[in-house]
């Protein structure tokens, strides 16, 4: 990995372009040999680290300060809700990631919309909430029911 990391850092030609290094070693070596390895990619040309399966704050707060580049955290659901965003931000994480929340929720909301089509034989049960717009769909937190929705498109459609 090393090599591959000073491939890249020899190949970068925009300044601003950040290498992020990634290590698993914590989960099947332990932590210093994360800390350990994560220290080698940053001697290497590393602008960022990138710690698999760190568990607790005091992790990464022992990984921060050794590794003495920008460290991210990328949350996932099932983590601790205590070991993650701010409070690893706290421990000096400086990037925190959620790659799958957004699917998450669209996978939701599919799964709301196809139970209606299944039960009720319409989508239209599914939208209620949501509002209609030229270039995208935003949903609110309160209800509405479609008669209402269309009217308020109506008015919106005579703002200026």
């Amino acid at each position: 990995m090393v090599d591959r990391i000073k491939a890249a850092v020899d190949g970068r030609t925009d300044g601003q372009f950040v290498i992020m290094a990634r290590t698993d070693a914590h989960a099947v070596e332990g932590h210093q040999a994360a800390i350990d390895r994560a220290q080698r990619y940053v001697e290497a040309g590393a602008d960022m680290i990138f710690a698999e399966a760190l568990t607790t704050l005091d992790e990464y707060s022992q990984f921060t300060s050794a590794v003495k580049v920008r460290c991210s955290e990328h949350h996932r659901v099932r983590q601790d809700a205590a070991v993650h965003g701010r409070r690893t931000r706290e421990r000096g994480v400086q990037l925190v990631l959620y790659p799958l929340s957004a699917f998450r929720a669209m996978s939701r909301a599919a799964e709301v919309v196809y139970g209606a089509i299944r039960s009720e034989g319409t989508q239209k049960v599914s939208w209620i909430g949501c509002r209609r717009a030229p270039s995208f769909m935003t949903c609110s937190a309160t209800t509405t029911t479609s008669a209402s929705s269309d009217e308020l498109f109506r008015r919106e459609a005579k703002e200026p």
